[in-house]
């Protein structure tokens, strides 16, 4: 039996409501708790799952609007909505295993989601962030525009256009990834642009100077937002960056095991994690 064949999907009932999530490994492990991007869902973290799950407990949940867990309003679209949830999900993991700490991971919007998290819960032992959205002004102004532009009326050319957007995002990708990330942005519909409001709203910088746990931040260098990481480790004071190379925003799945090398090498499989 593989290790793929190991990770398992869960639903949990929160206030909010119920979250989709793959999980990982033994629960005595440390958890670690994965928030994808936008469009897609805790599925891109599968092949790093694998290469993590002898060490850790992987968390890997669909963001509340996403794939599989529960549907949102439109008002509901904001990181903190986001991340009160998921904090529900893993405070009541680390209630049911009797943890008092957890790792936290983030890429892209998760990442913001992430640095939410982190800069509000005393519990973040370690906080991973990949491809963080702290940007220039113009450029977060401009965020929504850029999936806003993907609508012209006309079914049969949205849905092309949507594709064409999609797929372009790497066209040497295995297509099962582009098809996944497209069904989970066609499901969005018209609050897609929303999810990238949210994170044009999120007071990004605010919250990083908040964060004192020991952070790790990198994005590959064909990364859309690879340029933008400085910004990031100028306002964590606690942060670190690592060169991953030539990768892009599905790094996890392109180079999933040099990305778990790189995770476990940060957190530590044997330092000590306390129960």
């Amino acid at each position: 039996m593989t290790h793929q064949c190991k990770i398992h999907r869960h639903f949990a009932d929160t206030d909010f409501g119920q979250l989709h999530y793959y999980a990982a490994g033994s629960a005595q492990n440390p958890i670690l708790l994965l928030l994808h991007q936008a469009p897609s869902s805790g599925e891109m973290f599968l092949p790093v799952m694998s290469h993590l799950m002898d060490n850790y407990y992987c968390i890997a949940p669909d963001l509340p609007g996403f794939a599989n867990s529960f549907a949102i309003n439109s008002s509901q679209h904001t990181i903190a909505f986001y991340g009160d949830c998921i904090r529900q999900l893993v405070s009541e993991l680390m209630t049911e295993h009797n943890m008092h700490q957890y790792y936290l991971l983030g890429h892209h919007t998760g990442a913001a989601v992430a640095s939410y998290m982190a800069a509000t819960d005393e519990h973040v032992k370690a906080l991973i962030l990949s491809g963080p959205t702290l940007l220039p002004d113009p450029i977060r102004a401009s965020l929504a525009d850029s999936v806003s532009r993907l609508s012209s009326g006309n079914c049969a050319d949205d849905l092309q256009v949507l594709w064409h957007y999609i797929r372009g995002k790497d066209p040497q990708i295995d297509v099962s990834i582009s098809q996944r990330d497209f069904c989970i942005a066609l499901a969005l519909g018209d609050d897609y642009p929303l999810v990238y409001q949210a994170v044009a709203d999120f007071t990004c910088h605010d919250y990083m100077q908040k964060i004192v746990c020991a952070t790790l931040v990198f994005a590959g260098s064909r990364d859309a937002l690879h340029e933008y990481v400085p910004l990031t480790l100028k306002a964590i004071s606690s942060s670190t960056y690592i060169d991953v190379g030539d990768s892009n925003t599905y790094v996890f799945e392109t180079h999933s095991e040099k990305v778990a090398k790189i995770i476990s090498k940060f957190l530590g499989s044997d330092d000590g994690f306390s129960a």
